[in-house]
């Protein structure tokens, strides 16, 4: 491949700009409040969607109120209370409803009562279907599945399922009650683990007694977690000294053992995407990495290698833009925004939110309208929401609900109809209900600057390239007429005869890690490839040289600017 002319790099780069604006050019439309609380410490519980409308309970953080049940559109017209209900603390679609679990204490009779209730997102179809727990019978476990249409649950007496009627609300299978959270629903099943002489033993149900059954003993493994993969379901069965994997397909025969990993501790954290499990692996000595498998023994390894405390271990995976994100300590920049493809080499810090070894701690991931959304503490504005384009160059703080040092706590991100949702706690303390509609005018703010494409940095003219784990640094403000006040450069990145196999990483050097870009190349293959790198602090950018297959390579770089961000 040919390093791009610089008019190839100017047509390239416009249509780069076109999709990339985002990062620093436009921002989408503040979100506002449409319910306030005046509650110091109120938050939501059972948050749930149904009929293009988010439907959640408002709890406050003292004993002696009454978490009533509300519904929204997105808009302070349409957000209305349906009923008043219970502490609502589980809830889970199925069929076109929403059902969810409330919990109160009866004064009269001294006891603690559990109700089975559903919602269309109306008050006339929000309504009662059972006690599940009543007059101190045994206590209700585990969580809510959904199965050809029918809504599981567990009762004392075994497993029940309701089809959203009170006639159609009964028990389903006894003596079985195994619906727990680490329940998978896949193919027309629910996979689940039911407890038998202190082990567990992997069940499947289809909804109706002939189809709920034992699919096979787990061999004295004491706990297990299931996930969606397709039609089929991945099982992690763990007792205290190993974990094993396996595809479920929901029949005796189709069992399909995978492997066998050194991870003594069933950690909840697994998730399924881009054709791999990703999951937790922790030693004894509580040293945890984040491990994928695709579904053969010589496809289940380790994505890290830094065995990291088990409180910060990777949390929260999410799917977007091809990759899973999730959160993540490596011991040196605290817990930041990491992201994976599911190799070990493409695992990476995505972004250094609080730099250095502070925390920015990202949580509550939602991805809506092609962008990512997440809570994070930058260390100067406080717990904000945060929102990437998939660029860390895009990566930035939303909106400042609680302006200066104070936090918003935003938390339940939900989308119903054209809407995006979250509870957040403005300069008051009081909890409030924001809404940012899809159709916002985005609002411009800081302008992109075209300039005559130029080629800033060209290692081959002074005859050293980048080493493999080295670091360059490179001067890009006050370079090609880009002004070093700019808070970033639009062009072009080409890797020039690698060695081997590996990526360039640029970014400003005020960041810790470089993780802008990322550039991936082949040995011998010239590559190249539009990219937003940022100035933060510097005009000085530096580009970090990743080749794990050939520690003693190298490779050239060429940087072309076409323009910048003010």
């Amino acid at each position: 491949m040919a390093i791009p002319t610089h008019s190839a790099v100017r047509a390239a780069t416009r249509i780069g700009v076109l999709l990339i604006a985002s990062a620093f050019g436009q921002v989408l439309g503040q979100a506002t409040p449409i319910l306030s609380t005046n509650v110091q410490g109120s938050f939501l519980e059972g948050v749930g969607t149904v009929g293009g409308r988010m439907v959640f309970s408002i709890v406050a953080s003292f004993v002696g109120t009454t978490p009533n049940l509300w519904s929204s559109d997105g808009t302070a017209a349409g957000t209305l209370m349906i009923a008043v209900t219970d502490a609502n603390f589980t809830s889970h679609p199925c069929n076109g409803l929403l059902f969810f679990l409330s919990d109160y204490f009866d004064a009269t009779t001294l006891t603690f009562v559990t109700r089975l209730w559903r919602t269309d997102g109306t008050a006339t179809g929000t309504f009662v279907l059972s006690d599940v727990r009543a007059g101190g019978a045994a206590p209700v476990v585990g969580e809510l599945a959904c199965v050809n249409g029918r809504l599981l649950f567990n009762r004392s007496s075994g497993l029940w399922a309701s089809d959203g009627t009170v006639t159609g609300t009964g028990l389903m299978k006894p003596s079985v009650s195994g619906l727990g959270y680490d329940t998978a629903e896949a193919g027309g099943l629910v996979f689940f683990f039911q407890p038998e002489f202190g082990f567990s033993e992997l069940w499947r149900t289809d909804g109706t007694p002939g189809g709920t059954f034992k699919l096979r003993d787990l061999n004295f493994y004491e706990s297990g977690k299931a996930v969606r993969a397709g039609d089929r379901a991945f099982v992690r069965a763990c007792n205290v000294n190993t974990c094993a994997l396996s595809i479920e397909d929901g029949t005796v025969a189709g069992s399909r053992f995978v492997a066998t990993v050194p991870a003594p501790f069933n950690t909840p954290q697994a998730f399924y995407a881009l054709e791999r499990f990703f999951f937790v692996g922790c030693t004894t000595a509580g040293q945890c990495d984040l491990w994928a498998s695709d579904g053969t023994a010589a496809g289940t390894h380790h994505l890290t290698k830094i065995g990291a405390d088990f409180r910060s271990a990777p949390n929260g995976f999410t799917e977007a833009f091809g990759r899973v994100f999730f959160s993540m300590n490596d011991g040196v920049n605290g817990t930041e925004l990491w992201s994976t493809d599911g190799s070990e080499m493409g695992t990476t810090m995505f972004a250094d939110i609080a730099p250095g070894p502070a925390s920015s701690s990202p949580a509550g991931f939602f991805f809506w309208r092609k962008r990512l959304f997440f809570s994070a503490d930058d260390g100067t504005s406080g717990r904000e929401l945060w929102v990437t384009d998939g660029s860390p160059s895009g990566t930035m703080r939303f909106q400042d609900v609680n302006p200066g040092v104070g936090s918003s706590y935003p938390d339940s991100v939900a989308a119903a109809g054209d809407s995006l949702m979250f509870w957040a706690a403005p300069s008051t303390g009081a909890g409030a209900l924001f809404s940012l509609s899809a159709d916002a005018t985005p609002v411009l703010g800081s302008g992109f600057v075209p300039v005559t494409p130029c080629r800033a940095v060209d290692t081959r003219l002074v005859g050293v390239p980048v080493a493999a784990g080295s670091t360059a640094v490179f001067r890009l403000g006050g370079a090609c007429g880009v002004p070093a006040t700019a808070l970033a450069v639009v062009g072009n990145v080409t890797a020039v005869s690698p060695t081997g196999d590996g990526m360039i990483r640029i970014d400003s050097v005020t960041q810790a890690t470089p993780v802008g870009g990322p550039l991936a190349f082949r040995a011998g293959r010239t590559r190249a490839g539009n990219t937003v790198i940022r100035l933060v602090g510097s005009p000085d950018v530096a580009a970090f040289c990743d080749m794990p297959w050939d520690p003693s390579g190298f490779v050239h770089v060429v940087v072309d600017v076409s323009g910048y961000f003010e």
